[in-house]
């Protein structure tokens, strides 16, 4: 559990640690790990769906004016999908 802890979320070990014993134990015995072989993957995304126009242009031009150029993509993007 430490590995996978310190593999996907280094940060809750702290917290985990300081969990009374029982309480882990009594979790762990619960808590059954596994490993899948991904052999497909699908993707989708989805903007501000379910959000008003002027939500959806407030975020979209926020986005636009960051120097960070994913975040200037992804409102390139919205601007694609909702112009």
């Amino acid at each position: 559990m430490e590995a996978s802890i310190n593999s996907f979320d280094a940060g809750y070990m702290q917290q985990f640690k300081n969990l009374p014993e029982k309480y882990v134990k009594g979790m762990l015995n619960g808590i059954v790990m596994f490993e899948i072989a991904v052999t497909r993957l699908d993707g989708k995304y989805k903007i501000s769906q379910g959000k008003s126009d002027a939500d959806k242009n407030s975020v979209m031009e926020s986005l636009l004016e960051s120097k960070d150029s994913t975040i200037h993509r992804l409102g390139e993007i919205m601007r694609e999908e909702y112009s």
